[in-house]
């Protein structure tokens, strides 16, 4: 309807009932079709990679010397079939990274190039590189490190080594193509590109039924209903007839070189074919993982055997914006975010090894993993459509330093602002200012804690981002003030598809400035979104991120408690293939969007981050993204989409958050509760219970679901979301820490038992259970009606088994088989299995306030849980929470040992940090089997008894008002 035709008495009312009508409509109207995404097959450049000959020598190389000081070797590789020139370079970077980069000699135009997907401080710390030349191989070698390469000429194949062990080959499987640039020979096949828009007539896409600008800029027609929107996303790829990779899809010259039809879409390929691809060995492997984003188990099947049978589709990296996706029989296919990036490991008899690499490409690519020729290997190859062949080897040689070297390259982690570890409520939509405050209010009459309440896509003005709807939001600043004074913060949603519209702003001046992704006529690019006609920000180009950070500073209505969600950023194009932008739109400086899209949102978010400084000068900001790219853990939080109320998503949502998480995105969750259909209580509590316990911790709800806040079901759900919540809010200075922990090294703060226990390879498969930080085993129950279930409590390397309940603090005494304490637990609806590992030391603040804010000065609550040893250890980071002063060392630290019976407190840094002076009012030694006679205190010169309570049923040791604060060092000691 017409915003405009409605008094605002009659707005709200109007707004509600289409919505209502709109939600009882939509039930079931869209659902994920698999036939709506392409997979290898329907991909020209794709099968011609994919079903290449292997060939060892296809490829040689002629020529290699150093340039540059010795900063980059440069060569020339010569494919003998063709007789064409590839220019090759390698460069090496701190801590053993070296880069291999390849295209044309003489390239007809630009292959786009990823690089600022990689850190600036990264890319200036360059490594001189000596050349040896032996015979019929090249050596590069560093003096820093035990990094190298060997070359062999010809065939030409590529060693990366650490020291003298092979990690990562390249070529030697013969299957290494590139694609090189080259004059059209033929003209453009009109016949598929008619039959293209044949198609599209039949499906009923004609761009004057969507909207239509006058001479004047004023709207004609517009069709703007949520049924509408979303029913043009399902028929988007209704193809007419059944497509397969058969002739009727593809073009015959030269198997899609030049132009290619995917059912009602005609791809112009102006530049031809340009794709390329490699395998790539991870020697010694006998599992990948990685590449996320896809609903997968986290060590990644063979999807070839080892004599090159297929098993699966090939895994794909393309964002997409897949709707109500199935998380069953979609194992290669991909979601909403890319991250190129494979970590292998393998176990050679004396330990873990670990070795990685980033295939550094923003266009659609495909990998196979291969069961390994070799023992204990695996192989992969790597296809991309264009852009340059761009690769960063990491030799490790433990995953820990696999992880170190990759964010040191490609940025590490961004240290969030507090309030962000914290509890989200977010749904589509909350209704209104009243509505709002009505949600903040129950959390608070419910004793139930939250940080940050979210608006959906209907809180704007007609689906123009930068605004308000002034009837239903009239005073957004006033309402952020009243979040604020509780230490609440508010989100908005920001999409990057722009409502054409002449009036308004954000549209209009972008339009001017010429910033907007352009179709091949070269007029901005107009296709469907929630706003209807839509135009898209070009953030490829400087200009155009200038532009948009510059729209934070003038946003009406901001305030500094605003934050930013960046939704649809694969970008979503409703009538698009795929759901998504046509290949041969273009972006600035002549490239195609085939060659940027894995990076669209990328950019997208470092335009946002700059537009959050510009709106807070000197705060952290929070940005949550749905589309992702290697880097992006720079920049942002991201979570898994559009996920389902189903136990199967439940469970999916471990595997998948351990797959990014290992790709150097820590920052990352699920939707709990699910984001489509209505969860029941069971379920609902459940994923309460293990998104309390993962990185990012947000509930979320589509627009046609059931309200479901807490306090909408009975007192017993009720009261146990409560106490899940309350456990976050426990152990957010433990979260916190890990955070700090990733930003240092890149280390997950979610994480595969393996990081922790790499010595047990039969951990290598396991994704159903994980670890929080170092010290907590979390394993979901995502299953209804489960009572009981198995657990498996890795024992240490040297064989130390000692596990604590989380809940009770009892010693864990199940009986222990090939390296596990392991057998049933009950698992009440009360109780999700989470123990402590044995060697630890938890920093909890058990006095939960409503928000993390108000906790600040809030004292500790220290529990030991000793090895069998009687040793444990633990850290505790703080800051200001906000500001970026812990960059120039503004923060606090304290270590704690516990050995022999004595805990010791050692602090670090500026104890004017908030948080500093607080005290520690409680320890919990688990594991005590006798009661001391007495129990110490030693701190400030200062010797003092301490009081103390023991359970024996418990076996525990309980010292109350020990009289510490955290910046005094001090020592207790247990007689």
């Amino acid at each position: 309807f017409e915003r405009s035709s409605l008094d605002s008495a009659g707005m709200k009312t109007a707004v509600l009932l289409c919505t209502a009508i709109a939600a009882a409509l939509l039930c079931c109207t869209v659902a994920f079709k698999e036939g709506d995404f392409r997979h290898c097959d329907d991909s020209a450049f794709c099968r011609r990679q994919r079903n290449l000959e292997s060939k060892a020598d296809r490829y040689s190389l002629t020529s290699l010397s150093s340039a540059v000081d010795g900063k980059e070797v440069i060569g020339t590789v010569r494919n003998n079939e063709e007789g064409v020139d590839l220019a090759i370079k390698f460069v090496a970077y701190e801590k053993g990274i070296f880069r291999l980069q390849l295209a044309e000699s003489n390239p007809l135009f630009p292959r786009f190039d990823a690089s600022e997907a990689l850190d600036e401080k990264a890319l200036s710390k360059v490594e001189a590189i000596n050349v040896e030349e032996k015979g019929s191989e090249f050596v590069l070698s560093l003096s820093s490190s035990s990094s190298s390469i060997t070359i062999q000429k010809a065939p030409l194949r590529i060693m990366v080594k650490d020291g003298a062990t092979t990690v990562l080959d390249v070529n030697a499987r013969g299957l290494f193509h590139f694609e090189h640039q080259r004059e059209r020979q033929a003209p453009a096949n009109e016949d598929l590109k008619a039959q293209a828009e044949a198609a599209a007539k039949e499906e009923g896409f004609k761009k004057e039924s969507w909207m239509r600008l006058d001479e004047d800029g004023g709207e004609k027609k517009e069709e703007e209903s949520q049924k509408e929107g979303e029913e043009k996303k399902e028929e988007a790829n209704a193809a007419p007839t059944p497509v397969t990779s058969s002739e009727d899809s593809i073009v015959r010259d030269g198997d899609g070189f030049w132009d290619e039809r995917w059912k009602s879409h005609y791809d112009s390929k102006p530049r031809g074919p340009t794709s390329f691809g490699a395998d790539i060995a991870f020697v010694g492997a006998s599992h990948v993982f990685g590449i996320p984003e896809r609903a997968a188990s986290f060590s990644l099947p063979p999807t070839r055997a080892a004599d090159g049978t297929p098993k699966m589709k090939p895994y794909r990296l393309y964002n997409l914006d897949v709707f109500e996706y199935d998380v069953v029989g979609r194992e290669t296919q991909p979601l909403y975010g890319s991250i190129p990036f494979m970590i292998g490991l393998g176990h050679d008899g004396k330990g873990a090894r670990s070795s990685g690499m980033l295939w550094l490409n923003a266009a659609e690519t495909y990998v196979d993993v291969v069961e390994g020729k070799r023992e204990n290997g695996r192989d992969t190859h790597w296809i991309s459509e264009s852009g340059k062949m761009d690769i960063l080897f990491f030799v490790g040689p433990s995953h820990q330093h696999v992880l170190d070297q990759y964010t040191f390259v490609t940025g590490r982690p961004f240290m969030p602002p507090r309030f962000s570890t914290a509890y989200h409520q977010c749904r589509w939509n909350y209704k209104d200012e009243a509505d709002v405050l009505n949600v903040d209010n129950n959390f608070d009459i419910h004793d139930i804690p939250a940080d940050v309440i979210w608006l959906d896509i209907e809180h704007t003005d007609g689906k123009r981002y930068f605004t308000w709807d002034k009837a239903l939001f009239p005073d957004p600043q006033g309402l952020q003030n009243k979040l604020g004074e509780k230490g609440r913060k508010m989100v908005t949603i920001i999409d990057p598809h722009i409502k054409r519209d002449n009036g308004y702003h954000v549209y209009k001046n972008g339009l001017s400035k010429d910033l907007f992704v352009k179709s091949t006529s070269g007029s901005a690019f107009d296709g469907h979104c929630w706003p209807g006609g839509s135009s898209w920000i070009d953030y490829t180009s400087p200009a155009a991120r200038e532009y948009w950070a510059d729209l934070f500073s003038s946003y009406e209505g901001a305030t500094e408690h605003l934050y930013t969600w960046n939704d649809m950023n694969e970008p979503s194009v409703f009538n698009g293939p795929e759901i998504t932008m046509q290949k041969d739109l273009m972006h600035s400086n002549n490239i195609e969007h085939r060659e940027v899209h894995n990076m669209y949102g990328y950019y997208m978010t470092m335009a946002t981050v700059d537009g959050q400084a510009k709106l807070r000068p000197g705060q952290r900001p929070f940005i949550l993204s749905r589309a992702f790219f290697a880097g992006s853990q720079k920049h942002v939080a991201i979570w898994t989409g559009d996920n389902d109320a189903d136990w199967s998503h439940l469970a999916a949502s471990v595997p998948m958050l351990l797959a990014i998480g290992v790709s150097g995105l820590p920052f990352a969750g699920a939707d709990v509760g699910g984001f489509f259909r209505n969860p029941d209580s069971e379920l609902l509590v459940r994923w309460y219970q293990v998104g309390a316990l993962q990185p990012f911790f947000r509930a979320h709800a589509h627009i046609e679901t059931k309200r479901r806040e807490p306090w909408v079901f009975d007192e017993t759900t009720k009261m146990l979301i409560r106490e899940s919540v309350k456990v976050r809010y426990s152990l957010l200075s433990e979260m916190y820490t890990l955070f700090r922990e990733a930003h240092d090294s890149g280390a997950p703060v979610m994480r595969p038992l393996w990081w922790e226990f790499p010595h047990n390879e039969d951990t290598f498969s396991t994704d159903d259970a994980y670890m929080l930080g170092s010290k907590l085993y979390v394993k979901p129950v995502a299953s209804a009606g489960t009572t009981q279930m198995e657990v498996r409590l890795p024992l240490e390397a040297n064989g130390d088994g000692a596990w604590y309940d989380f809940h009770t603090g009892a010693a864990v005494s199940l009986p222990s088989s090939n390296g596990y304490l392991s057998g049933m637990v009950d698992t009440p609806l009360e109780k999700t299995p989470v123990f402590i590992r044995g060697g630890s030391i938890l920093a909890r603040k058990m006095r939960v306030r409503r928000t993390s804010a108000l906790m600040v000065n809030d004292p500790f609550t220290l529990t030991i849980a000793p090895s069998t040893s009687g040793r444990a250890a633990g850290w505790l980071y703080l800051d200001d929470g906000e500001t970026y002063n812990y960059e120039k060392g503004v923060f606090f630290k304290v270590n704690f040992a516990f050995e022999k019976n004595e805990l010791v407190s050692k602090h670090e840094g500026d104890a004017s940090i908030a948080g500093a002076h607080n005290g520690v009012e409680r320890i919990v030694v688990l594991g005590v089997s006798t009661p001391p006679r007495s129990v110490t205190l030693h701190a400030g010169g200062v010797e003092k008894s301490v009081t103390f309570d023991f359970s024996l049923e418990k076996k525990t040791l309980t010292l109350r008002k020990p009289d510490v604060t955290l910046d005094v060092d001090f020592r207790i000691t247990i007689n």
